[in-house]
């Protein structure tokens, strides 16, 4: 083989190798994206110095771990809730807003779970996450109102 084929033979496999590396982002979009949601609530008392709520189901802090599993329970992603604010009534109850964020979230899935810290998991779709991820913590009056339900996604 001469250096002018080996030359031509190096090129063409090193671009079919390129191709096949980006193959998949052109047959099926965006194999990732990134979640930036709220996890907010009314809390039955807030200590704005200690920077905690408590909710209905317990106590909650910034660096409380929030875990995005698949479908299938694998782990997606592993992040914790940061402070945004909290409104404190003159009563000691308040409002309190935590944030969270994922970045590159596997695609695809068929269901999400997300965790907040010890509550039980709500169920998403990838749209929902995409496109609307804030959600609350039940409150004494939902429960009382038959929620089962620990955390829920907000209206839009």
């Amino acid at each position: 083989m001469s250096v002018g084929n080996k030359f031509v033979l190096a090129v063409g496999l090193g671009a079919t190798l390129v191709l096949a590396g980006c193959g998949s982002d052109a047959e099926t979009g965006e194999d990732t994206f990134a979640i930036n949601g709220t996890f907010s609530a009314n809390a039955q008392a807030v200590n704005q110095s200690a920077g905690t709520c408590k909710f209905y189901d317990g106590w909650f802090r910034a660096g409380l771990p929030v875990l995005l599993k698949g479908a299938d329970n694998s782990i997606l992603g592993k992040t914790e809730l940061t402070l945004d604010h909290i409104s404190a009534n003159s009563n000691g109850s308040g409002v309190c807003t935590f944030n969270f964020a994922f970045e590159d979230v596997k695609a695809g899935e068929t269901a999400y779970q997300l965790f907040f810290s010890n509550l039980a998991p709500v169920i998403q779709s990838e749209d929902d996450l995409r496109e609307w991820p804030n959600y609350s913590a039940r409150d004494a009056f939902s429960v009382l109102g038959g929620n089962t339900e620990q955390v829920t996604q907000n209206e839009r």
